[in-house]
Protein backbone atom coordinates (compact mmCIF):
# COMPACT_ATOMS: atom_id res chain seq x y z
CA UNK A 1 0.00 0.00 0.00
CA UNK A 2 1.68 3.35 -0.45
CA UNK A 3 0.69 6.77 0.78
CA UNK A 4 -1.37 9.46 -0.40
CA UNK A 5 0.05 11.02 -3.87
CA UNK A 6 -1.00 14.43 -2.28
CA UNK A 7 1.86 14.06 0.56
CA UNK A 8 4.19 13.25 -1.78
CA UNK A 9 3.24 16.05 -4.30
CA UNK A 10 3.40 18.47 -1.08
CA UNK A 11 6.75 16.89 0.03
CA UNK A 12 8.43 17.85 -3.39
CA UNK A 13 7.01 21.14 -2.57
CA UNK A 14 8.15 21.60 0.17
CA UNK A 15 11.84 20.63 -1.09
CA UNK A 16 11.20 23.06 -3.79
CA UNK A 17 10.28 25.47 -1.07
CA UNK A 18 12.81 25.21 1.12
CA UNK A 19 15.59 25.27 -2.33
CA UNK A 20 13.80 28.99 -3.27
CA UNK A 21 13.63 30.31 0.10
CA UNK A 22 17.59 28.91 0.84
CA UNK A 23 18.55 31.30 -1.80
CA UNK A 24 17.16 34.83 -0.14
CA UNK A 25 18.10 33.56 3.47
CA UNK A 26 20.32 30.98 3.04
CA UNK A 27 24.37 31.09 3.00
CA UNK A 28 26.99 29.63 0.89
CA UNK A 29 27.68 25.71 2.38
CA UNK A 30 24.97 26.53 4.89
CA UNK A 31 20.90 26.34 3.95
CA UNK A 32 20.05 27.07 7.69
CA UNK A 33 22.09 30.41 8.55
CA UNK A 34 19.03 32.01 8.95
CA UNK A 35 17.56 30.03 11.49
CA UNK A 36 20.79 29.42 12.97
CA UNK A 37 21.34 33.04 13.68
CA UNK A 38 19.62 32.93 16.79
CA UNK A 39 23.01 30.94 18.58
CA UNK A 40 24.03 34.29 18.14
CA UNK A 41 22.00 35.60 21.07
CA UNK A 42 22.90 32.17 22.66
CA UNK A 43 19.36 29.77 21.84
CA UNK A 44 20.30 26.68 20.45
CA UNK A 45 19.37 27.10 16.10
CA UNK A 46 16.49 24.35 16.94
CA UNK A 47 15.02 26.42 19.59
CA UNK A 48 15.01 29.55 17.42
CA UNK A 49 13.54 27.29 14.95
CA UNK A 50 10.77 26.68 17.30
CA UNK A 51 10.21 30.46 17.58
CA UNK A 52 9.85 30.75 14.15
CA UNK A 53 7.52 27.85 14.03
CA UNK A 54 5.31 29.80 16.86
CA UNK A 55 4.82 32.92 14.69
CA UNK A 56 3.26 30.66 11.68
CA UNK A 57 1.27 28.97 14.55
CA UNK A 58 0.11 32.31 15.46
CA UNK A 59 -1.05 33.30 11.83
CA UNK A 60 -3.24 30.27 11.97
CA UNK A 61 -4.64 30.64 15.02
CA UNK A 62 -6.12 33.89 13.92
CA UNK A 63 -7.42 32.24 10.54
CA UNK A 64 -9.08 30.11 12.68
CA UNK A 65 -10.64 32.18 14.70
CA UNK A 66 -12.48 33.72 11.38
CA UNK A 67 -9.42 36.51 11.05
CA UNK A 68 -7.96 37.31 7.55
CA UNK A 69 -4.47 37.65 7.09
CA UNK A 70 -2.83 40.55 5.27
CA UNK A 71 0.53 39.28 4.21
CA UNK A 72 0.32 35.33 3.91
CA UNK A 73 -2.12 32.79 3.11
CA UNK A 74 -2.96 29.75 5.06
CA UNK A 75 -1.81 27.31 3.02
CA UNK A 76 1.64 29.13 3.14
CA UNK A 77 1.24 29.43 6.48
CA UNK A 78 1.19 25.66 6.70
CA UNK A 79 3.82 24.98 4.32
CA UNK A 80 6.25 27.65 6.29
CA UNK A 81 4.97 25.44 9.22
CA UNK A 82 6.42 22.10 7.77
CA UNK A 83 9.36 23.66 6.71
CA UNK A 84 10.22 24.77 9.55
CA UNK A 85 9.90 21.50 11.62
CA UNK A 86 12.13 20.20 9.07
CA UNK A 87 14.74 22.16 9.73
CA UNK A 88 14.08 22.14 13.22
CA UNK A 89 14.58 18.59 13.65
CA UNK A 90 17.43 18.38 11.75
CA UNK A 91 19.13 21.13 13.55
CA UNK A 92 18.40 19.29 16.60
CA UNK A 93 19.71 15.88 15.82
CA UNK A 94 23.13 17.82 14.88
CA UNK A 95 22.64 19.08 18.86
CA UNK A 96 22.72 15.61 19.91
CA UNK A 97 26.03 14.85 17.87
CA UNK A 98 27.53 17.69 19.11
CA UNK A 99 26.83 16.99 23.07
CA UNK A 100 28.13 13.68 21.92
CA UNK A 101 31.09 14.89 20.69
CA UNK A 102 31.61 17.33 23.60
CA UNK A 103 31.64 14.73 26.21
CA UNK A 104 33.61 12.46 24.23
CA UNK A 105 36.21 15.56 24.02
CA UNK A 106 36.32 16.14 27.80
CA UNK A 107 39.69 15.98 28.95
CA UNK A 108 40.70 13.10 31.31
CA UNK A 109 41.50 15.60 34.50
CA UNK A 110 43.93 14.10 37.37
CA UNK A 111 41.35 15.15 39.75
CA UNK A 112 38.73 13.25 38.15
CA UNK A 113 41.17 9.98 37.98
CA UNK A 114 41.94 10.49 41.37
CA UNK A 115 38.22 10.94 42.73
CA UNK A 116 37.55 8.00 40.34
CA UNK A 117 39.90 5.86 42.24
CA UNK A 118 38.56 7.21 45.69
CA UNK A 119 34.83 6.36 44.55
CA UNK A 120 35.69 2.93 43.50
CA UNK A 121 36.77 1.58 46.83
CA UNK A 122 33.78 3.59 48.80
CA UNK A 123 31.60 2.46 46.19
CA UNK A 124 33.02 -0.74 45.88
CA UNK A 125 29.88 -3.37 45.14
CA UNK A 126 27.31 -0.86 44.41
CA UNK A 127 28.31 -0.33 40.95
CA UNK A 128 24.71 1.58 40.00
CA UNK A 129 25.16 3.96 42.51
CA UNK A 130 28.29 3.97 41.44
CA UNK A 131 28.54 5.11 38.29
CA UNK A 132 25.21 7.94 38.79
CA UNK A 133 27.97 9.49 41.24
CA UNK A 134 30.81 9.42 39.31
CA UNK A 135 28.71 11.48 36.34
CA UNK A 136 27.02 13.86 38.42
CA UNK A 137 30.73 14.72 40.09
CA UNK A 138 32.78 14.12 36.64
CA UNK A 139 30.19 16.93 34.99
CA UNK A 140 30.67 19.44 38.06
CA UNK A 141 34.76 18.73 37.75
CA UNK A 142 34.91 19.54 34.54
CA UNK A 143 32.86 22.46 34.20
CA UNK A 144 34.47 23.69 37.44
CA UNK A 145 38.01 23.60 35.29
CA UNK A 146 36.36 25.06 32.26
CA UNK A 147 35.27 28.29 34.61
CA UNK A 148 39.02 28.41 35.73
CA UNK A 149 40.40 28.74 32.00
CA UNK A 150 37.83 30.99 30.79
CA UNK A 151 40.38 33.82 31.56
CA UNK A 152 43.10 32.03 29.95
CA UNK A 153 41.89 30.66 26.97
CA UNK A 154 45.51 28.70 26.27
CA UNK A 155 44.58 26.61 29.03
CA UNK A 156 47.78 28.22 30.78
CA UNK A 157 47.18 29.17 34.80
Amino acid sequence: MTGDPRFHALLRRLGELHDRKQEDYGREGDPFANVRASEDFGIPGWIGCLVRMNDKMRRLMKAARGGTLANESVEDSFLDLAVYAIIGYILYRESLQENEADEQAKPELPAVLELREAMARVFSGTEVVYLDAQDDVEDLLYAAYQDSHLDDPGGHS
